[in-house]
């Protein structure tokens, strides 16, 4: 059995996903089962209907935490608890668990199944891309915030990282080990589900929303609209917004617009900043970004989004169109903290991004999709994931994972 912990974050869904569909494809897992103790964690993937079928096509994703924050429903949670610590347990014993966290198996009550599983237990870097040391920079330009992954413990038998530089990497002897890995978010058997099911998916927005499907679109992937420490002023983000929006309108040739809010993007405010735009081609969408980049012409965000990756890796052109402040911009030497993910980067100058979107959009060959490409999965890793190898063994190779 193969039981992952995602966090509160659906970007750990993200990463881990495509690497599990790949095992199950590829090896006897035995059950898969996907958990998390958020309510809200639980809605938005739900709400995800690509990443919810996606976990459906291989095994069971489970609530495990309180209904609500009361006395009553937190105390009856961690009894409904004890039986899931009891079933791994015993399969722990029986040699058939794996256990796959990115974080909450360091903090009680979660703890305790790690002492279950000692040996077979796994932490991962939540980002699918990893987290560059420039984009650290930039999130802390104004203040110190806790790395990636703070205070690891040592609940891990081995921690794999997507980058060299990592929140994952420890400092202690005594830790326990961390092996790089590279991204796995293109394995073939996430690119098969998506290339299967991206028409339906897209279809259904069209219909919801009354748009007649077209076979090319305009992604614009939202974030948070308040006050970021690298961002100008609270209120450029909504001033970007308009100025994207009416942009891509202008320039995009009758090209549905597709926005796709993130988790911290405040709903109420997107439907109102909306309502200028009563009868335009503009779909709001919670569609994963690969199937967003199954039809798009292009991928734009107001900064610097993991899920540009998506986009970058399936052969999407992706544009930043920010407002980073002059400290931000001394940083990262006028371009995007994340540059090898960015295509164009442009700040504030709305004339600047509106040349791009139109060089953007008169190539011909920003349609071609590298949906060929995925990413293999190390056998070692594979063999390690499904009990046919140990730690031990891993790490004795002499080619990290």
């Amino acid at each position: 059995m193969i039981a992952v912990f995602i966090n509160n974050k659906l970007i750990s869904t993200d990463t881990i996903l495509p690497l599990v569909m790949e095992l199950h494809r590829t090896a006897e897992t035995g059950p898969i089962r996907f958990y998390t103790s958020s309510q809200f964690t639980y809605d938005e993937i739900c709400l995800n209907t690509v990443l919810y079928d996606a976990i459906q096509s291989v095994g069971e994703f489970c609530f495990i935490g309180a209904k609500s924050r009361t006395l009553p429903a937190r105390l009856l949670s961690r009894l409904l608890f004890l039986p899931l610590i009891l079933k791994f347990f015993f399969a722990a014993r029986i040699g058939q668990l794996t256990i796959i966290h990115f974080g909450i198996l360091d903090v009680w009550p979660f703890r305790m199944l790690y002492y279950v599983a000692r040996n077979r237990t796994f932490k991962f870097e939540q980002t699918p891309i990893g987290h560059s040391q420039k984009e650290s920079e930039i999130d802390s330009i104004e203040r110190v915030r806790k790395p990636l992954l703070a205070k690891p413990a040592a609940c891990m038998s081995v921690g794999f990282r997507h980058m060299e530089a990592s929140g994952i990497l420890l400092d202690s002897e005594t830790a326990p080990p961390t092996l790089f890995h590279p991204p796995v978010f293109r394995t073939k058997a996430w690119t098969d589900f998506v290339e299967a099911h991206s028409d339906g998916y897209l279809n259904q927005d069209f219909d919801r929303a009354g748009v007649a499907p077209k076979s090319e679109i305009l992604t614009f992937m939202l974030g948070y609209f308040g006050k970021l420490d690298f961002l100008i002023s609270e209120s450029i983000q909504l001033e970007l917004f308009h100025k994207t929006i009416e942009t891509l309108l202008e320039v995009g040739e009758g090209r549905p617009i597709f926005l796709k809010p993130h988790v911290i993007t405040n709903r109420e405010v997107l439907k109102d900043a909306l309502m200028r735009y009563r009868g335009k081609s503009i779909i709001v969408s919670y569609l994963h970004p690969a199937v967003l980049a199954s039809r798009s012409r292009l991928f734009v965000a107001s900064y610097y989004s993991t899920t540009l990756s998506i986009a970058k890796g399936m052969g999407v052109p992706t544009i930043e169109f920010s407002g980073y402040t002059d400290k931000a911009l001394a940083l990262t030497k006028d371009g995007s903290m994340r540059p090898e993910l960015v295509d164009h980067f442009v700040n504030l100058d709305r004339t600047a991004f509106r040349n791009v979107v139109q060089s953007v959009l008169a190539r011909s060959d920003t349609m071609t999709r590298n949906n060929s490409v995925t990413h293999p999965i190390d056998p070692a890793l594979c063999d390690l994931l499904t009990h046919n190898a140990s730690v031990s063994d891993i790490i004795k190779t002499p080619q990290p994972v």
